[in-house]
């Protein structure tokens, strides 16, 4: 179980979203092997977080809508298209979308955390190669996740 579990479930017992079986959760092994992280898989088998949408707003005030992905669309995101082919070396999987537009997707930072990694954005267009690009392929969401299931608010459509 995640340590930090009960900063979200405050609003998921009325989302939309969806429990991965353990058999769709399992793409995440190999995606996840040096993060050891199953409590990342403990999540998406036994909450209804998947294909749930949280509406986060950032420092200027903006609204941003965030899907959080399937099993499978994070191990697509993460090695099959771009950023997520270069963000994965790095130490970043993505986990969600933005629904508001631009599709940019939202990343689990697990350099700094590997039980509460911080969460970011990267653009499509960015130019990353390393981690001090980071910087300026993206934006810096959340300091960590528990801090990002207490700031956004559940969408209820």
């Amino acid at each position: 179980m995640w340590p930090h579990q009960d900063s979200l479930s405050r609003f998921l017992p009325g989302k939309r979203g969806r429990v991965n079986l353990a058999s769709e959760a399992v793409v995440l092994r190999e995606l996840l092997e040096d993060a050891n992280c199953e409590w990342l898989i403990d999540l998406l088998t036994s909450l209804r977080i998947t294909d749930t949408c949280f509406e986060h707003r950032s420092s200027d005030g903006a609204s941003h809508d965030i899907g959080w992905l399937s099993p499978a669309d994070m191990m697509e995101e993460s090695t099959g298209f771009y950023p997520g082919l270069v963000a994965r070396p790095l130490g970043l999987i993505c986990f969600g979308a933005c629904l508001t537009g631009s599709g940019d997707p939202y990343f689990l930072d697990f350099v700094q955390s590997t039980t509460n990694p911080r969460v970011v954005q990267l653009y499509h267009d960015c130019q990353l190669k390393t981690r001090d690009d980071l910087d300026r392929a993206g934006r810096v969401v959340s300091s960590s996740l528990a801090s990002f299931f207490r700031e956004v608010g559940p969408r209820t459509y």
